[in-house]
């Protein structure tokens, strides 16, 4: 990740491609893990390249009660088009109904307004405040989620 906003955003670090790439392989093999690559339905219309179709990911840290979520999209052009937040209710719904998980939350550094508003979105509150990380935990409080979202681009679009 190259952009030093969105790497602060997202609490990331600069890893070259051969650290990029090995993070890859033992996430593949860890089953408390789980990442999904973002692509633009446009852009893999236009050309059938999933690798330049490729606008972000969305992971899933699996603890015994609950899944850590994280959503990122790095193309700016694709930002505030409502990506992050379907990307969200797909791994929800995912992770209800494959892992057998309703409880959810991120922990989001405390100025990153727009992943908190997103969060919000989809009925997460502020549970906790990670002062010494300038950090916060928003949590669904136990709201079955796959009652309250509907899909729009996937459901409406996928009828196969």
């Amino acid at each position: 990740m190259q952009c030093p906003i969105l790497r602060e955003e997202t609490d990331s670090e600069e890893l070259s491609i051969e650290e990029e790439i090995e993070m890859c392989k033992s996430w593949k093999n860890d089953e408390d893990k789980l990442t999904f690559i973002i692509l633009s339905k446009e852009l893999y219309d236009k050309n059938k390249d999933e690798v330049g179709a490729m606008i972000g990911d969305i992971n899933g840290f699996v603890h015994s009660d609950s899944i850590e979520l994280s959503v990122m999209i790095a193309e700016k052009d694709y930002r505030k088009q409502g990506c992050a937040k379907e990307a969200l209710k797909l791994m929800i719904k995912y992770c209800q109904i494959v892992l057998n998980f309703n409880n959810f939350f991120a922990i989001i550094n405390d100025n990153n307004i727009k992943s908190i508003k997103l969060f919000n979105q989809l009925n997460f509150t502020i549970t906790e405040k990670i002062e010494v990380f300038k950090q916060i935990k928003l949590s669904n409080n136990h709201i079955k989620i796959e009652d309250k979202l509907e899909l729009n681009y996937y459901e409406t679009n996928n009828k196969t």
